[in-house]
């Protein structure tokens, strides 16, 4: 049975190499020919204006895809460029694959991708869908080509108009405050509610983490790949929010390209969960520290240690 294929969303801006292998691994994938791409290209900062004038010369070039459209912005708001470009083409086609321009993706990315979102269309218990799974270890046994996890991932990533409505969706600061130490809000990482606390009061702005509060809060899903489909290139300290870590990368991705097989009403596999949670975690001093914090301690043993120095 064909389906409707999501277009494809790439949020731009100077990174042109980057850009290139994110671009051509896309062509890659049998299903390029076939599907809509959009370039959103963020305006230069100053200094920036050769770099990006660079990029947007590389994108008049781009084939391989059935229709190639590029949005110049006239600002600089990764942001609210990205939002609205998401928002520009969900409200047409109900949804969507996105990717930032360092997301080098497998061949099969994109089947697994079209196949996860047709499949769940209609499920308002998956947020979302993502081609990345983390390095974690997953039993042998475990013969399924997905998982979920109430945690979302947009290296890479399905979306909704649902998915849009929670992206632009602020946390609330006093709902935070009375949900914060639920124990279903710490099951997918000790770094949530520590990220989701600075987007309740302003300090942070980011979908993903809005997300990841909304999907612990309403017991909602990201599906995954069993083995990732993506490789993040950006962590190689030329992204903005990313430093130098190795912490990400997988060797090899996925080599599966057809045949992806999904199941209604997932359920969380306790032994993935548990061993994303001790990945996204850290070390076992951010985990102790993220236990006082629950436990309503943290304030005494800080207040200690620095009477100590």
């Amino acid at each position: 049975m064909s389906i409707e294929l999501a277009p494809i969303g790439i949020s731009v801006y100077s990174r042109l190499e980057h850009l290139k292998k994110t671009v051509e691994s896309l062509q890659k994938n049998d299903l390029a020919k076939d599907s809509d791409i959009y370039f959103f290209s963020d305006a230069p900062k100053s200094g920036d204006e050769a770099k990006v004038a660079n990029v947007r010369d590389y994108l008049k070039g781009v084939a391989g895809f059935r229709n190639i459209t590029v949005f110049e912005r006239t600002m600089n708001n990764r942001v609210v460029n990205n939002r609205s470009g998401m928002d520009d083409v969900l409200r047409i086609c109900g949804k969507m694959i996105f990717l930032e321009e360092d997301i080098v993706t497998a061949p099969g990315f994109l089947r697994f991708m079209n196949d996860a979102l047709d499949f769940y269309e209609n499920d308002e218990g998956i947020l979302s869908i993502t081609g990345y799974c983390p390095p974690i270890r997953i039993i042998n046994t475990y013969n399924k080509d997905f998982f979920v996890l109430p945690r979302n991932c947009a290296w890479g990533m399905g979306l909704y108009r649902r998915t849009l409505d929670v992206i632009n969706r602020p946390i609330d600061k006093a709902e935070f405050e009375q949900v914060s130490r639920h124990k279903r809000m710490h099951v997918a990482g000790s770094d949530v509610m520590r990220m989701a606390q600075k987007e309740a009061v302003g300090s942070l702005q980011a979908g993903d983490v809005r997300c990841m509060y909304h999907q612990l809060l309403n017991s909602q899903y990201t599906v995954y790949p069993r083995y990732s489909l993506v490789q993040n290139i950006g962590h190689d300290g030329s992204g903005e929010h990313c430093g130098k870590s190795s912490k990400f990368h997988h060797m090899k991705l996925w080599g599966k390209t057809e045949g992806f097989v999904f199941e209604k009403k997932p359920k969380v596999n306790e032994q993935i969960r548990k061993a994303n949670f001790k990945f996204r975690s850290g070390s076992l001093k951010s985990q102790l520290t993220e236990l006082s914090r629950k436990a309503g301690i943290y304030p005494l043993l800080k207040s200690l240690k620095d009477k100590i120095k």
